[in-house]
């Protein structure tokens, strides 16, 4: 085997590092005083410091989360948070070098396994652990090197490829799956859930816009001294007239906020409906920046395409003189768009709700 000295993956840029009270320690302890074989009351020691550290970093953050721990006693490797509905797993890596992870394929069989696992390191003597990466269980067989004897999966770590502001989003952002989809991954189920944009001309946001914290802006208006988004709008469409893109007043924009290789970014959309032929088209306009005092990483990718092929591709170079992002494309009514967002260097995207055109429905 070879040796993870040099093999293991650098998880340090994206980590997220969570210091544990002394309380939650003692409470680690006391849950394994019960076990007597010595390896074992380790290990559920350092997964009981993973659970309660991952449950530690989700309450610190800026997002409200609903959290339930179902813990065994003593915690095992089934025991699991769950997150607004979702039934989160932990994957121990310790402080020691590791290879590779084991994970039962029974902790992800049926409708009560776990959806998604979390890559931690457990810093026992530091008193802290490090939030890796994640990893959905529907990825879990095809990315695992073996299913050993025991019925465990052999997963080495770099077939964890959820860096932790996008295993945020999507605990923040999707529905818990149903039954029906418990084995699809999350990514697909996301960039399936499908947004009626033309209510927007009817000053009217879906449930699936709300569920992903879309906000319908104001019709543009001159420019004034406030920086709100729709002023930020106002701001960009003004840097881009000299591309002779033409936006009509009756265009109606929302926006939302998403978060990619850990930097806060604006996502704006414009959709207005296009009668210049005899068969009624639509047209989506979309925009990335980054959030007041942040700059896109360079080699963001933003992609718009439907169901057959690729429209568009927008790539952040490190030497652009903008500040964002745009792609544009026409349609007709019937036609949907698929909107995905590529972090740099990370060829998992970020799949938003697709746009459709249906103002009257």
């Amino acid at each position: 085997m070879v040796s993870l000295l040099s093999t293991r993956p650098d998880f340090s840029s994206l980590a997220e590092v969570t210091v544990l009270p002394e309380s939650l320690i003692e409470q680690a302890l006391r849950r394994c005083q019960g076990v007597t074989d010595g390896d074992e009351q380790w290990d559920c020691y350092l997964r009981s410091l993973a659970l309660a550290g991952v449950r530690h970093w989700l309450e610190a953050g800026s997002i409200p989360f609903t959290i339930r721990l179902s813990d065994h006693q003593p915690a095992s490797i089934t025991s699991m948070l769950q997150v607004n509905g979702w039934r989160v797993g932990v994957a121990i890596v310790r402080s020691l070098p590791t290879e590779a992870v084991t994970i039962p394929r029974a902790a992800i069989a049926g409708a009560t396994g776990i959806d998604l696992w979390l890559l931690v390191e457990v810093q026992e003597e530091l008193g802290q652990i490090r939030v890796l990466r994640g990893l959905e269980s529907p990825h879990i067989a095809a990315r695992s090197t073996v299913l050993n004897t025991a019925g465990e999966y052999v997963l080495p770590l770099t077939a964890f490829t959820l860096s932790p502001d996008r295993v945020l989003f999507q605990l923040s952002h999707l529905p818990a799956l149903d039954t029906q989809t418990a084995h699809r991954p999350l990514s697909q189920a996301l960039g399936q859930a499908v947004m009626n944009a033309g209510r927007w001309l009817n000053n009217q946001l879906d449930d699936v816009a709300q569920q992903f914290a879309w906000t319908l802006l104001d019709p543009l208006t001159p420019a004034s001294e406030l920086r709100s988004p729709t002023q930020e709008l106002e701001s960009i469409l003004r840097e881009v007239k000299p591309s002779s893109l033409n936006v009509p007043s009756r265009a109606r924009a929302a926006f939302t906020e998403v978060l990619i290789a850990a930097v806060p970014l604006r996502l704006y959309a414009l959709i207005w409906s296009v009668f210049e032929d005899t068969t009624p088209e639509w047209s989506l306009l979309v925009f990335l920046g980054p959030s007041p005092g942040e700059l896109l990483p360079a080699g963001l990718r933003l992609r718009i395409r439907d169901d057959e092929s690729v429209l568009v591709e927008e790539r952040f170079e490190a030497y652009s003189e903008a500040t964002y992002l745009y792609a544009q494309v026409f349609g007709q009514w019937d036609e949907t768009f698929f909107l995905e967002i590529f972090p740099p260097n990370d060829s998992e995207p970020l799949a938003l709700p697709a746009f459709e055109f249906q103002p009257d429905a």
